[in-house]
């Protein structure tokens, strides 16, 4: 459309200009070269910066440093080099930015202390609208350089409202940052947390809240597989009650569970703790994805703790018993001891703003016929989703 408008006449060249570079790598082509990423510089950085001053968004940068990096960089001098010895996709990732002056929302990748100034420098200014940050890196960000850059955008009089960060690591810095005890100064209502799977410990990323509770809106952690429900607890303490958005989620996958017999034996994955169901009286969506996430005590808490509660989301997860003593006396009734259909249907219910639910892997079978949730469901005007248990074939003993 953008393109249209500027061919159409000279008059609709403004707006589809304003249109088309908006936000340059929202769309990402197929193949990034080095030819593009240069034309698309000196595009923003001509006739003093004209066009450039028209970006608001760039969301996608990222990318294109990915895609970069993996081909072979051009030869030569370049407007976009920087003076100090930094890679040529850094370069032109630091000049992008500066050649935006009015962004509203970055995604940048920094790798150490030096690209960190730089990239700091490169968003100056930018320090009065930037409102929205996503910090990665090519391999682990660094929890404390993190922590560094946040605060200095502070300094520099930058207010974000919402925060991502990718592939967290705390192994070198958690001594450091548990000492400290530092916590954000300036609020923000939004934050992404990704800690990469293979970290020990949460608690030193308490350290990217604010100190100033009642603000946070949503909350979006990835977790390690090995998480405990206490570290879990500390953040969800931390985040404070006025969250309306919670969205959980880990790379744990359970092929047992997908077993009609074996359900939820030998569970090893992160466990949604129930007292956290209780934390967050205005939440509106829980989305919690491979996870032990739901069980008869978390849905009847949640409906007695969450009464704006609007969207339940368990893709991916499986059900838990609330009594432990189960899992060692496994009995005949095993998966209706986890999943009592008419108790679960009587607690969706009393949730009153419901609208859509999705109960993750049951411990049904696919020829189980759920007619009373579903009913219930229906009667709600409820959406209602999950995903059964294979069969054992009464014939072989295997599950197909």
């Amino acid at each position: 459309m953008a393109l249209v408008l500027c061919r159409t006449s000279r008059a609709f060249l403004p707006l589809g200009r304003r249109l088309l570079y908006r936000a340059p790598f929202a769309s990402i082509p197929l193949k990034v070269t080095w030819d593009r990423a240069i034309a698309l510089y000196d595009v923003l950085s001509r006739n003093n910066g004209v066009v450039g001053r028209i970006v608001r968004s760039l969301h996608g940068l990222e990318i294109w440093c990915h895609r970069l990096a993996i081909v072979a960089a051009p030869k030569g001098a370049h407007a976009f080099d920087l003076r100090s010895q930094s890679s040529k996709v850094f370069a032109w990732q630091a000049s992008i930015v500066a050649a935006c002056p009015a962004l509203r929302a970055v995604s940048v990748e920094i790798q150490s202390t030096s690209e960190a100034t730089a990239m700091h420098r490169a968003l100056g200014p930018s320090m009065a609208s930037l409102e929205d940050i996503k910090l990665s890196a090519s391999s682990l960000l660094e929890a404390e350089l993190v922590l560094r850059v946040l605060a200095n955008l502070y300094r520099a009089g930058c207010r974000l409202n919402t925060v991502e960060l990718s592939s967290l690591d705390c192994t070198v810095s958690r001594k450091a940052i548990e000492e400290q005890s530092v916590q954000l100064k300036h609020p923000f209502e939004n934050m992404i947390l990704r800690v990469r799977p293979q970290a020990q410990y949460l608690k030193p990323f308490a350290a990217f809240f604010s100190a100033q509770v009642g603000v946070l809106r949503k909350l979006d952690l990835f977790v390690p597989a090995k998480v405990s429900q206490a570290d879990l607890l500390h953040l969800f303490k931390i985040a404070g009650t006025s969250l309306m958005d919670l969205k959980l989620s880990s790379a744990w996958r359970d092929h047992v569970s997908r077993q009609y017999a074996g359900y939820g034996l030998g569970f090893d994955g992160p466990v949604f703790p129930a007292e956290g169901a209780k934390l967050f009286p205005r939440l509106e969506r829980l989305t919690i994805l491979n996870f032990g996430a739901l069980s008869v005590e978390r849905v009847g808490l949640l409906a007695q703790h969450c009464p704006n509660l609007q969207i339940l989301i368990a893709s991916g997860s499986i059900w838990l018993a609330d009594n432990p003593a189960l899992s060692l006396n496994v009995t005949p009734h095993w998966q209706k001891a986890i999943f009592p259909e008419r108790r679960v249907a009587e607690l969706l219910e009393a949730m009153l703003h419901l609208v859509q639910v999705n109960l993750g892997r049951l411990p049904v079978r696919e020829t189980d016929q759920l007619s009373t949730l579903s009913a219930a469901m229906t009667a709600k005007r409820v959406a209602l989703d999950y995903d059964t248990c294979i069969e054992c074939c009464e014939y072989c003993g295997e599950y197909h």
